[in-house]
């Protein structure tokens, strides 16, 4: 019986089953708008054409999570604020749902479960998800790594970073789309570049606050916003610049070597247990 690892995020949703190595997968487009309905509809349509019983599904959503079975915020998701992971019981035998950062260090640490690592994703929006002494950091509520909600001094008052380094804010100061903003940075467009440096100066005070708050040795980045050139190298220098030197020669910082995946996959680990 399969077991399906489910990443849903703000632009796409990613399906996927079998062995880590050679998985089957499927995207559906997503969006704010995207409703529990059509999540539904597109896990189903995906089980069937996998023609086997699904004995579990993991599912990674972006916001804050209950336990394992009602996602209760999501800025990134408003329309499914609320889903349950009951609402989703006739597609399997169990059906957990997880932050979709945690979702990723699950992947990220199943290598190496006694190093302590931060996982930073940076898409529509920025999260973290944290592992120290083999433990997931999790917080009272189970809601810890909210790293997009931290609040970073501006000309025009406080801003999230979120507001500030987000893929989606990115997007929205630049006033295109993706691929028009990929074509201008190629184009070496200087008021572009200007706009990925300083969302990439953003990201690096809050990957420092990490480094100042939980000497972690390794942070592991993921998210299509890093895809952007000049955007990651921005993080980096104003990391370093703003962390404790000896902290910052204890941690590694690394992008994810599964970028793409590591959500579902986290997720499909998650199920699994």
């Amino acid at each position: 019986m399969a077991v399906l690892g489910v990443d849903v995020g703000g632009t796409k949703l990613l399906m996927l089953a079998g062995e880590p190595g050679n998985p089957r997968s499927r995207k559906v487009a997503t969006g704010p708008d995207f409703t529990p309905a059509q999540l539904k509809q597109a896990l189903a349509a995906f089980i069937q054409d996998l023609g086997e019983p699904v004995e579990r599904i993991g599912i990674a959503l972006p916001g804050l999570v209950i336990g394992d079975h009602e996602l209760r915020l999501s800025d990134v998701l408003p329309a499914l604020q609320g889903l349950k992971a009951d609402d989703l019981a006739s597609l399997a035998g169990r059906v957990r749902l997880i932050n979709d950062v945690r979702a990723a260090l699950h992947h990220e640490t199943a290598a190496e479960p006694n190093v302590d690592t931060a996982v930073v994703m940076i898409g529509t929006g920025i999260g973290a998800a944290i592992q120290q002494g083999g433990r997931v950091l999790e917080g009272s509520r189970g809601w810890a790594g909210e790293l997009g909600s931290i609040p970073l001094a501006t000309d025009d008052g406080p801003r999230t970073l979120d507001q500030l380094a987000s893929g989606a804010s990115l997007l929205a100061r630049a006033g295109v789309d993706a691929a028009t903003l990929n074509a201008r940075l190629a184009a070496g467009d200087p008021v572009t570049q200007a706009l990925v440096h300083q969302a990439g100066h953003c990201l690096g005070l809050g990957i420092a606050t990490l480094v100042n708050l939980l000497n972690p040795q390794r942070i592991v980045l993921g998210g299509g916003t890093l895809h952007y050139p000049g955007y990651l190298q921005a993080a980096l220098d104003a990391a370093q610049r703003h962390s404790l030197e000896d902290l910052w020669n204890a941690c590694s910082i690394t992008r994810s070597g599964n970028p793409e995946q590591m959500a579902a996959l986290g997720a499909q680990r998650f199920a699994a247990r």
